[in-house]
């Protein structure tokens, strides 16, 4: 039965409909737009109530990072924890983010199918992280008149928005290659590190980011991006579109330890930390240990930003 989606309203046209789910305290949808996803009775019931008092983008959002994770083969469980309030609901990716996320899905689907899309599918601008299928459409037209990608018709194209048999050109090609590996960075650094300590974590808050973006990056964490069901795939293209990646030691995360192979593998730019205490008496894994550390002192966080703010400046080459 056709049903109106709870995120986005069916606003762009989006069919939805419901799924029985026995036994669960909430409702599961299949939304074109939003993708196959689960909402808890309580989100359901807030969502439903402020209705139409979100506003568009961050509606545009929501179904954004569901349609991710559904894309990924997750079935993921919406509460009140990921999108209680808005405070909660990041934002759009920018423009160059959603060019890059066309590129791939329009690379991905030609590498598994072997063939070219007929058209934008549905729930497209959700995919990439647009406002609307009128913007993804906007996107599209300038990826065309740059030679990123092409179609069957470009004339009939620009004149209806009907992208007829679009695929991505040889240049395209070059950039879909170059975001797979890794090689084109986002504005923004990605910490891999054990959650939960709470020296760590204050120390973090209170000198780590901002000693990052005294050099013009943010710093995020998977609890920044995935609220609820981190899972691989989300975890990689952080990493991959990061333009560095910082990664603490001090606890001997195996979790850290793997994304920062994943990092290196992948030629991003890792810089290590590490509690100095630790660092001076134990030391690091001994396929670490003589990579760039920035040791840590709660004691003295304004020699670790020092340290940290011209590691960065030389790894990343600014000023």
């Amino acid at each position: 039965m056709s049903v109106i989606c709870p995120v986005c309203l069916n606003e762009e046209g989006s069919t939805c409909s419901e799924v029985s789910s026995p036994g669960f305290d909430g409702s599961e949808y299949k939304c074109s737009s939003c993708g196959h996803y689960r909402v808890s009775r309580s989100l359901e019931v807030s969502l439903n109530a402020k209705g139409p008092n979100i506003v568009r983008v961050k509606r545009a959002s929501m179904s954004h990072v569901i349609r991710a994770r559904s894309d990924a083969g997750e079935t993921p469980l919406l509460t009140t924890a990921d999108f209680g309030s808005l405070s909660r609901i990041p934002d759009l990716p920018t423009p160059p983010q959603q060019a890059k996320n066309a590129l791939r899905i329009i690379g991905d689907y030609e590498k598994v199918t072997g063939g070219h899309l007929s058209d934008l599918p549905d729930g497209f601008f959700a995919q990439i992280g647009s406002l609307s299928r009128a913007r993804a459409v906007e996107l599209c037209r300038e990826l065309l008149r740059t030679g990123l990608i092409k179609v069957k018709d470009e004339a009939d194209t620009l004149q209806t928005n009907k992208f007829a048999r679009c695929a991505l050109s040889f240049k395209g090609w070059e950039g879909y290659e170059a975001e797979m590996r890794g090689r084109l960075s986002g504005d923004y650094g990605f910490i891999a590190m054990k959650f939960g300590d709470p020296v760590l974590d204050s120390f973090l808050t209170t000198t780590i980011r901002p000693a990052v973006e005294s050099v013009a990056y943010k710093l995020v964490d998977m609890r920044d991006v995935a609220q609820a069901g981190v899972i691989d795939n989300i975890l990689r293209v952080q990493i991959r579109d990061a333009a560095f990646v910082l990664v603490d030691l001090t606890h001997d995360n195996y979790g850290a330890y793997w994304e920062a192979g994943y990092a290196e593998g992948i030629g991003k730019p890792v810089i290590y930390l590490c509690e100095k205490n630790k660092f001076d008496l134990r030391g690091t894994h001994f396929d670490t240990n003589h990579l760039t550390t920035v040791p840590w002192e709660v004691a003295k966080p304004e020699d670790f930003s020092a340290r940290l703010v011209a590691t960065l400046k030389n790894t990343l080459s600014t000023s």
